[in-house]
C-alpha cells in the first residue's frame, strides 16, 4: 500500500537484486518490537512513513503556512493512540473528531475522493481510492485506471522537473556510477508512464546523488521556475 514504484522499477536503475531489497525490508521490519503484523504496520506508518518522510514535508510547509492542528502534539498523540482500533477503522474516529470541532467542516467534500466526511461512505471510499491508487502506481493496468482517478497526472516534456532530470543525466557523471545508464534514460524518456509523485521521488534521489558527489545541483539553473 505504501510502495511508490514496483520492485522491478527500483531494482533495475539501482542494479540491486530484488531479493536483496526484500531481504533488507524484512530485516528492518523484524527489528520492530511489536509481535503482530498489524501492530508492526502501525509502527511502520509512524516511525518510517511519518517521521522519516512526512515530517520533512511538514517542516517545509510550515515555512509558508503555519499549521495550527494538533498533529503530533505529544498529549494528543498519546490519547488517540490509546483509543481502541475499532474506533479508528474506516476513519471513524477521524470523522467524529472533525464533527466535534465543527459540524460544518464535515459537510465539505474531501478533495481526495469528492465526498464529504459526513457521509457514511466516506471512509469506505477513501480506502477504495487508496487501493486503486496503489494499483495505478504499479501500472496495473496503467491506461484504464489513470483516466478514472481525478487529480492524478504525469509531467509533460516541458516541465522543469523533467528538463532538470535530463540535465542531471547529461552532466552528472556520478549518476552513471550509482545508477544504470540504460534504466536512467528509460525512466526519463518514458516519464509519462509515471505519476508526478513517482518522478518526484526519483528526482529526489538523483538530486541527492548530484549534491553529495559534486557539491552543487542542476536545480540551481532552474531557480526561477516553478516546479509545482
Amino acid at each position: 500500500m505504501n510502495s511508490v514504484f514496483s520492485l522491478k522499477t527500483v531494482s533495475e536503475p539501482t542494479q540491486l537484486d530484488s531479493s536483496d531489497i526484500l531481504r533488507e525490508l524484512v530485516a528492518q521490519i523484524a527489528t520492530y518490537r511489536e509481535e503482530e503484523m498489524r501492530e508492526r504496520y502501525v509502527h511502520f506508518m509512524i516511525y518510517e512513513n511519518a517521521m522519516r518522510q512526512l515530517f520533512e514535508g511538514e517542516d517545509r510547509n510550515r515555512a509558508y503556512f503555519w499549521s495550527v492542528s494538533p498533529f503530533y502534539s505529544i498529549k494528543f498523540y498519546d490519547y488517540v493512540m490509546n483509543c481502541p482500533d475499532n474506533q479508528k477503522s474506516w476513519l471513524g474516529l477521524y470523522n467524529s473528531f472533525l464533527r466535534k470541532l465543527s459540524k460544518k467542516t464535515v459537510e465539505f467534500p474531501d478533495s481526495n475522493v469528492g465526498i464529504a466526511p459526513a457521509s457514511r461512505w466516506h471512509g469506505i471510499r477513501r480506502a477504495g481510492f487508496s487501493r486503486l491508487l496503489h494499483a495505478e502506481r504499479l501500472q496495473l493496468p496503467y491506461s484504464t485506471l489513470k483516466l478514472k482517478l481525478s487529480g492524478v497526472h504525469s509531467y509533460d516534456d516541458s516541465s522543469p522537473s523533467i528538463r532538470c532530470l535530463r540535465d542531471q543525466a547529461e552532466n552528472c557523471k556520478a549518476l552513471l556510477t550509482c545508477l544504470s545508464k540504460k534504466s536512467l534514460r528509460n525512466l526519463i524518456d518514458h516519464h509519462r508512464k509515471f505519476f508526478t509523485v513517482q518522478m518526484d521521488y526519483f528526482f529526489t534521489v538523483t538530486s541527492a546523488i548530484q549534491d553529495l558527489t559534486e557539491g552543487s545541483s542542476s536545480i540551481e539553473r532552474f531557480a526561477e521556475e516553478s516546479f509545482v
